[in-house]
């Protein structure tokens, strides 16, 4: 089972332990039209 690797922000281990990665980026732009 893929763990949840909260906290890490190592994607090179994250992906070496087989843990889920979760990419965010699309909501930098969304963040900064609507929170700044």
């Amino acid at each position: 089972m893929k763990r949840l690797p909260i906290g890490q922000s190592d994607f090179r281990q994250i992906r070496k332990e087989d843990g889920y990665y979760i990419d965010k980026s699309l909501f930098i732009e969304e963040l900064m039209h609507n929170h700044a």
